[in-house]
């Protein structure tokens, strides 16, 4: 008897398990696809977090100057979840990899490129900025500037006791403030700093005209306050260090405002070049730079980080040309040359306005 009526409950026992499961399965699969729209909601909120409020607060610039790649590990992470339990949930997982990617990381694609027409080309130039401190590989940068052959350079934090780089060329021209300097294959004359900064050893930026074989040509080289001590204040001692990082950030804005107001004062064709310790989803960086073209973010490829450290990239280091006179054709990011900056290059276009894009 009691083994008939053991055999009689199996069924029920077997069909009662089989729905815990299957209840069990259920609510798996509404937590994947919950969280994984979650996910999704999050990255947008980041970066439009950091298009319209990057580093408008102190709190935003640790957003704007942190590791910004930690946004890939929460669609990472729900990806197998997703692939097992609920295939459909990687659609907002793969849309929350994409931002992250893109708007978050800055990887670029240049889908400009595929909108416009080759103009009629007056000249073609080829443009470089490197800022050469905190020590590099001189005899690297002596190749890397051969082999890419720029007809214009920008060098910022040049050592003082240095004079001009013979040995990338004997008969090159150049200007120099401080620790900017600009070199050209082409004659330079009237070099020209901001009033408000003449007499600062450190200015933001100085301009000069390159007598290039279709005309003169503004060049100004950049270099703006950096926010190392205000971050490392925060490091250093959390909330507390918030007031230095304003500090410094005030400082950076106000000479990034000089420096554009610098570049701007010209007619022809124009293009800045430089450090500007600030990424191009900067706030001051949309105020002050958004009528010149970006030529990484026009003709780049990929996340083009110009700053390196082991926990982060970011690229702060910029190509811009007035978009006027100006196609650019292609842009990119040099070699580690065991500095704490990579070169910026770019090929670009002086045009006629009608063959504009």
């Amino acid at each position: 008897m009691n083994a008939l009526t053991t055999s009689q409950r199996t069924p029920e026992i077997e069909s009662t398990t089989h729905g815990a499961g299957g209840r069990l399965r259920r609510i798996s699969a509404t937590i994947v696809w919950v969280a994984s729209w979650a996910v999704l909601a999050l990255i947008v909120i980041v970066a439009i977090l950091l298009h319209w409020a990057g580093d408008a607060s102190w709190p935003m610039t640790l957003m704007t100057f942190g590791p910004r790649g930690i946004a890939l590990l929460p669609p990472a992470a729900l990806a197998p979840l997703a692939v097992i339990i609920r295939r459909r949930a990687l659609v907002p997982l793969v849309l929350a990899a994409v931002g992250a990617a893109g708007p978050v990381m800055g990887f670029c694609v240049p889908w400009r490129a595929l909108m416009s027409r080759e103009p009629q080309n007056k000249l073609v130039l080829r443009v470089a900025t490197f800022n050469v401190g905190g020590g590099i590989d001189s005899a690297g940068m002596i190749r890397f500037f051969r082999e890419f052959r720029p007809d214009i350079v920008a060098f910022q934090d040049w050592p003082a006791e240095l004079g001009y780089p013979v040995e990338i060329e004997h008969d090159w021209h150049w200007q120099r403030h401080g620790s900017l300097f600009i070199a050209s294959r082409f004659p330079i004359s009237k070099l020209v700093v901001s009033e408000k900064a003449a007499g600062r050893l450190y200015p933001p930026a100085i301009r000069c005209a390159v007598d290039t074989p279709a005309g003169a040509v503004e060049v100004s080289c950049v270099h703006l306050y950096t926010l190392r001590k205000g971050l490392d204040a925060v490091r250093a001692r959390k909330w507390r260090g918030g007031p230095e990082l304003e500090r410094v950030t005030a400082i950076r804005n106000e000479d990034s405002a000089l420096a554009s107001r610098l570049a701007a004062d010209s007619d022809g064709p124009a293009l800045v070049l430089g450090d500007f310790n600030m990424t191009s989803d900067s706030t001051i960086f949309h105020r002050d730079w958004s009528a010149w073209q970006d030529a990484f973010a026009v003709r780049g490829f990929g996340l083009g980080y110009t700053f390196n450290t082991r926990r982060i990239g970011l690229r702060i280091d910029h190509v811009l040309a007035d978009r006027k006179h100006w196609h650019v054709r292609s842009s990119r990011v040099g070699p580690d040359l065991s500095g704490e900056h990579r070169p910026v290059v770019a090929e670009l276009e002086l045009v006629d306005d009608n063959s504009r894009r």
